[in-house]
């Protein structure tokens, strides 16, 4: 395997790393006020950037001309959001309408990419979408290419992260996570479902050289809450800090405000043999893109199109050769399918007479007259106009049978179910029990189970509403459980 270099843009740094056969050859990390005279320059302007890309490829004795890219969080934004369980055309159809709801700013205005999860027991699709200004966008493809190099791939930095946590083995089958990474220089929390970004934040409080420790704890609760208060249906499973070596101190201080366990991972654990910085482990993340099984691997473009940001303007050129065969061939096929048509009608007639032949009157309406035969047919048709309309009103219950068993909370299980239809209105009870050994948890549970049932489009087709009437402590042969009637009103 050829040499390849990853490059990760912070805020005011950048980490480089040149990978080998899978191995980190080097890797180093520059900041901006590292360039003589960049106090003379705008730490925005792009020759100030531009230089301190030469300085890291120069350290990294860099031969190639490709290079991988990673762009600070801080750069993007990231929405996710649920919709019906459908598949993967369809979601592209939505898209644009549900990730235009979500977005601050127009859609012509980014280019984007996306990645999702099926959500079965829930029969949801949880859609991540991520995406940059195409100004932002166009500011690093513009460093790149007046480089005289060339870049296919351009990431957030928490999905390049986020590829080094789960190539660890003790990491691969993650679910639900959080992923605190705090530098000298930026500071970002990140929230994950499998493989998917759903919730990103780059944390106040993370200047240049200069940490807020309290700023960025505060930011990091109020981020906690902000995510289990949004996302009610997502448990996180574990919480992972990476630090530098100069910060690991704030393990304390972070596991006494969140309450919850955290595990440090320094960088060495990515880059051994060196003293690396995070802003380097992102670096290699989005070199590890190649080989690495982590599925989420954005393309950003311009909604609504498969090209990329500098191709969307350019004009299409018309090939008539290929427009005028096309033609031809579209016109011969519409001849062949009349001919076919025209024959498929002919058999069909003959058919329906033959049948009208060898229809027989019933013996006991050979004395009937036209007018009495009518009237029988028209009494028949009304009953059996009224079984369907029955029928019809009684069919949507059976997808709500089967909706209810999917998504009810674990532990939960179901005594009675009363249900009656009053003016072409559907009301009831739901009456159960729910076991998981704790009273807290079992109301917990039953909370779940409701905030499901409202947020169940099939359910709420049917009702109005639904209410907690009822919840009580009980015992189940030697157990105590939670007791509970829910009504779905009309």
């Amino acid at each position: 395997m050829k040499q390849v270099v990853g490059l990760y843009f912070g805020t005011d740094t950048i980490g480089g790393v040149l990978v080998e056969n899978k191995k980190v050859i080097m890797s180093v990390k520059f900041d901006l006020a590292s360039i003589e005279d960049a106090g003379s320059v705008q730490t925005d302007s792009e020759v100030l950037w531009e230089a301190l890309v030469n300085k890291t490829l120069r350290a990294l004795n860099a031969q190639g001309k490709t290079v991988f890219v990673s762009v600070a969080d801080k750069e993007f934004v990231t929405r996710s959001f649920e919709i019906p369980l459908t598949n993967k055309k369809e979601i592209e159809t939505s898209l644009v309408f549900e990730a235009g709801k979500h977005l601050p700013f127009k859609l012509e205005e980014v280019v984007a990419d996306y990645s999702y999860n099926i959500l079965m027991g829930q029969r949801k699709t949880r859609v991540s979408f991520v995406a940059a200004k195409k100004d932002i966008f166009k500011k690093y493809q513009d460093i790149i290419t007046h480089l005289d190099l060339d870049s296919t791939v351009f990431e957030p930095g928490a999905i390049s992260l986020a590829r080094c946590i789960k190539s660890n083995k003790k990491f691969a089958k993650l679910r639900d996570y959080a992923l605190i990474d705090i530098t000298g220089n930026e500071a970002n929390i990140n929230f994950y479902n499998g493989d998917i970004l759903v919730f990103s934040r780059h944390l106040a409080g993370a200047n240049a050289g200069s940490l807020d420790e309290e700023k960025i704890i505060e930011s990091i609760r109020l981020s906690f809450q902000y995510f289990e208060r949004e996302f009610r249906n997502y448990k996180v499973d574990k919480v992972i800090g990476l630090f530098d070596a100069a910060y690991e101190h704030f393990m304390t201080s972070l596991k006494n405000e969140l309450q919850k366990e955290v595990e440090l991972l320094i960088p060495q654990e990515f880059i051994p043999n060196e003293m690396p910085s995070v802003e380097q482990v992102k670096a290699l993340g989005v070199v590890l893109r190649r080989q690495s099984t982590y599925k989420v691997k954005p393309v950003f473009r311009v909604m609504g199109t498969e090209m990329s940001l500098d191709l969307a303007d350019l004009p299409v050129p018309l090939n008539w050769p290929v427009i005028l065969s096309v033609a031809t061939v579209a016109a011969l096929v519409l001849i062949f399918l009349s001919l076919i048509m025209g024959n498929m009608v002919t058999m069909k007639k003959i058919a329906i007479e033959r049948e009208r032949k060898v229809l027989e009157v019933p013996v006991e309406l050979e004395s009937k007259s036209s007018g009495q035969i009518e009237s029988i047919n028209l009494k028949f048709s009304k009953s059996i106009a009224s079984v369907d309309a029955l029928v019809k009103r009684f069919k949507p219950l059976s997808s709500f049978l089967k909706e209810i068993s999917l998504i009810r909370s674990k532990g939960l299980w179901f005594d009675k179910l009363n249900l009656s239809l009053k003016e072409d209105k559907y009301q009831g009870d739901i009456s159960g029990e729910i076991f998981r050994g704790d009273a807290y948890q079992e109301g917990v549970g039953i909370d779940e189970f409701a905030e499901k049932i409202r947020s169940s489009s099939v359910v709420m087709s049917l009702f109005s509403g639904v209410d907690i009437k009822n919840v009580s402590r009980g015992k189940n042969d030697k157990y105590d459980i939670t007791k509970f009637t829910l009504n779905l009103k009309d």
